[in-house]
């Protein structure tokens, strides 16, 4: 079985899986989910810097997954507008968790609560230092 990572929105933002990447650090499939893509989306409508340096990171992962030969995919559903309104309250982190634990693969996140909550359900966690302040 080909391992599977999940990110959530802060390692996408804080450039690390990207950074992981280029070190051959990661050599799995790497899954996005789409409430991810919305997170960023909504955040870059409303001006916010977080969003749009999401929106380049992904598309920089992109780069790096076809270069090293490893697969990317989007999966999930969209975000409901409620779930995007919620999603300082900790909605999206859930649904990302959520799909993490659906797939059967370790999720990585800069953020600690989402680590400590998804540890505490069993889901595989990597968690990472965070270099930027993430702000959403």
């Amino acid at each position: 079985m080909t391992e599977k990572i999940v990110p959530d929105t802060s390692i996408i933002i804080d450039g690390k899986l990207s950074e992981l990447i280029e070190r051959g650090e990661t050599k799995t499939d790497i899954v996005i989910p789409e409430f991810v893509v919305d997170e960023l989306e909504n955040q870059a409508n409303e001006g916010k810097e977080t969003g749009y340096r999401g929106i380049e990171e992904i598309k920089k992962i992109r780069m790096l997954a076809e270069r090293e030969g490893l697969n990317l995919s989007f999966k999930g559903r969209k975000s409901t507008t409620e779930e995007i309104e919620l999603s300082h309250n900790g909605r999206i982190d859930a649904l990302i968790r959520d799909m993490a634990e659906e797939m059967d693969a370790t999720l990585f996140t800069a953020d600690a609560v989402q680590g400590k909550i998804a540890r505490a359900k069993g889901i595989e966690v990597r968690e990472f230092k965070t270099e930027t302040d993430l702000d959403f």
